[in-house]
């Protein structure tokens, strides 16, 4: 007697995501699961990569990762789209075309475990802009971030921990003949994170 695959939905191809399909995958063999990952971007971003580009913009390229080359065919999918509802036990998903335009109608993707992992967003050039699917609008968003930093005599950074400090120090060295300047709330950097 056979056993269907157990049907793994990951929301999210981000970091974290990712990570734990290929872990799933990586443990669990194409009889025990099918795994589906669904994620709006074609792309996975290494936002870490930033401050380096912020700096040195053709370092922009090697931020981007397809989602589709991140996991193994063998016993896992990649579907392009916003999941918008979990109803029972289906995820309710509108897909996105290659021409970057998200479709109204929905389909079901049915699922025995459902894993979330859609991420955070906050206001910076670091995250990919909200609504924004495309690598072109990402990398470009920070190569304008990184003209603008290059045409200024001085830069001030808002936020003292270790992302600002990160592209201050990366300023810096790239440009010793700038003003950098950290903002923080806190007595000393990087304050609340040690």
């Amino acid at each position: 007697m056979s056993t269907q695959p157990k049907q793994i939905v990951v929301i999210g191809g981000g970091y974290v995501g990712i990570q734990f399909a290929q872990e799933l995958a990586k443990f669990l063999p194409a009889s025990a699961a099918s795994i589906t990952v669904i994620e709006k971007n074609e792309f996975t971003y290494h936002c870490v990569g930033v401050p380096r580009a912020l700096v040195d913009p053709t370092f922009v390229k090697k931020l981007f990762i397809p989602v589709a080359n991140a996991l193994p065919a063998s016993h896992s999918k990649v579907i392009r789209g916003i999941a918008d509802a979990i109803e029972g036990n289906e995820v309710r998903v509108r897909k996105i075309g290659d021409n970057n335009v998200v479709d109204e109608t929905t389909s079901n993707v049915p699922f025995d475990y459902l894993i979330l992992a859609t991420g955070s967003s906050y206001v910076s050039p670091i995250k990919v802009p909200s609504g924004s699917y495309t690598r072109e609008n990402v990398e470009n968003a920070i190569v304008d971030t990184a003209n603008h930093i290059k045409a200024a005599s001085s830069v001030l950074i808002i936020g003292g921990g270790p992302v600002g400090v990160e592209i201050a120090g990366e300023i810096a060295v790239a440009f010793p003949d700038k003003t950098v300047t950290i903002l923080d709330a806190h007595d000393k950097l990087i304050g609340n994170s040690a």
